[in-house]
């Protein structure tokens, strides 16, 4: 049987204000899948560049911290996260 090779990290961060996790880079109703809440950590796979300015990240949830709304996503969820939600990126 094939091995599955993790997908390589661009590096980690944190969530320093709580927002959406999406499906997409897009800022549309339809492409949220829930809530990221301040603390919470994860690990990033691609960055994307929309609109000049407008950077967002690809990632994983790997760990959650506390309690915030109950939205919130869980632990290995994946999406897309706009950049001012997420602290200095350790390489």
């Amino acid at each position: 049987t094939p091995t599955l090779t993790p997908e390589p990290i661009l590096g980690r961060a944190q969530v320093v204000r709580g927002g959406n996790i999406r499906s997409a880079p897009q800022v549309v109703p339809a492409t949220v899948i829930g809530q990221v809440c301040v603390g919470d950590r994860v690990e990033l796979f691609e960055e994307r560049i929309v609109d000049t300015n407008n950077r967002w990240y690809r990632l994983r949830v790997v760990e959650t911290v506390g309690r915030c709304v109950p939205e919130r996503v869980s632990a290995g969820t994946e999406g897309w996260v706009n950049g001012q939600l997420l602290g200095a990126i350790e390489r």
